[in-house]
């Protein structure tokens, strides 16, 4: 039956990532930081990686919670990384990475929350600024921008597909323009994964 689900779900995803296929799996993210995670897991059927970017700041920071499904059993982990410095304090092309403890006992649901929230169909933010404003009574438009702030990467990989999507402050912006259901879609999700991470504040 696993072996069954599995299929399907590597037959849906690709068909999913088949229409909104933005780089090829020779571009994904950071990485220096996957080759300094040990163990990290590369034999997987489908796989999710959600970055979480500190903005401006330096050294670079990111998050990275990874959820992977092979043979039918879900499997997730988090890491932390920070760039590292050299006593001179210039910028490496390198990171300290440090995985963290997360205690998670069914993945499964996650997922079907995911599924719920149609995190197989969000398309990338910027295909949805056009919509990125609101009608006032007399005819105008008004337009709202965050300048700065966190940005969200979700990669979800299959052997032979890849989907990549980026969301700056989506809460911020879902809860400007409340008649654009990705924003809520996807604050739904990263809300799920900073609570399972421990981070509660996210997303901003």
């Amino acid at each position: 039956m696993k072996t069954l689900l599995t299929a399907f779900l590597v037959l849906t995803l690709s068909q999913c990532f088949s229409q909104n296929v933005i780089e090829n799996n020779a571009n994904y993210l950071y990485p220096v930081i996957i080759s300094n995670i040990k163990k990290f897991n590369t034999d997987f059927d489908f796989q999710l990686r959600f970055w979480i970017h500190r903005g401006n700041t330096l050294p670079e920071s990111q998050d990275l919670f990874v959820m992977t499904q092979n043979k039918g059993v879900w499997t997730c982990d988090y890491y932390t990384s920070v760039q590292k410095v050299s006593k001179d304090r210039r910028l490496l092309n390198d990171y300290k990475v440090k995985k963290q403890k997360i205690h998670i006992t069914d993945s499964d649901s996650i997922w079907k929350y995911f599924l719920t929230n149609k995190i197989l169909e969000i398309p990338d933010m910027n295909s949805l600024r056009h919509n990125f404003f609101i009608s006032n009574i007399d005819g105008s438009r008004t337009e709202v921008a965050v300048l700065d702030g966190e940005t969200y990467t979700f990669e979800l990989l299959t052997v032979n597909s890849y989907k990549r999507i980026n969301y700056q402050c989506p809460q911020s912006y879902s809860s400007t323009y409340t008649h654009i259901p990705e924003l809520k879609y996807i604050v739904n999700i990263i809300k799920l994964i900073g609570q399972k991470i421990g981070k509660q504040y996210i997303p901003c």
